[in-house]
């Protein structure tokens, strides 16, 4: 029995002695740790604004973009991914669904005067923002069709 606990002894030891140095390797190594996991999230945010987030090239800009009445949610990103509205359909639901607007999508025709980012594109589609300035027309009294 005493060859037991002096084998367990040991181990223990050992296992004392090993985690004595992990704690002291782990201690000398923060600042390394930090500056890997800082750039490597740098770099997740720079890929996803330049392929999420940003506009795509053929942003239609000054063209109507048509978003059907009783689409799905998941319908109208395909859709303005087609139209190239936006770059990723998965992106647009994930961020439609975090506003809380899957349910109240405006349909519609909308009007961007300048290429939009996801979010405003998003926003836009959520709160019905059609982008189409009203115009006011005088009609005279007692004009005609063809006046």
């Amino acid at each position: 029995m005493d060859d037991f606990k002096k084998e367990l002894e040991k181990a223990f030891e050992t296992m004392h002695r090993t985690i004595a140095t992990l704690s002291t390797h782990w201690r000398e190594h923060t600042n390394r740790r930090t500056i890997i996991i800082t750039v490597v999230v740098g770099i997740i945010a720079i890929l996803a604004y330049v392929y999420v987030i940003q506009p795509p090239d053929s942003f239609p800009t000054d063209e109507l973009v048509s978003v059907s009445q009783g689409q799905s949610v998941s319908q109208i990103a395909n859709s303005l991914y087609e139209d190239g509205v936006i770059r990723s359909p998965l992106a647009f639901r994930i961020i439609v669904t975090i506003l809380g607007r899957e349910r109240e999508l405006h349909a519609g025709d909308y009007l961007f005067k300048q290429p939009e980012d996801i979010f405003t594109v998003a926003h836009a589609v959520a709160v019905g923002a059609y982008g189409l300035e009203p115009l006011r027309i005088r009609i005279p009294e007692g004009a005609n069709t063809a006046q």
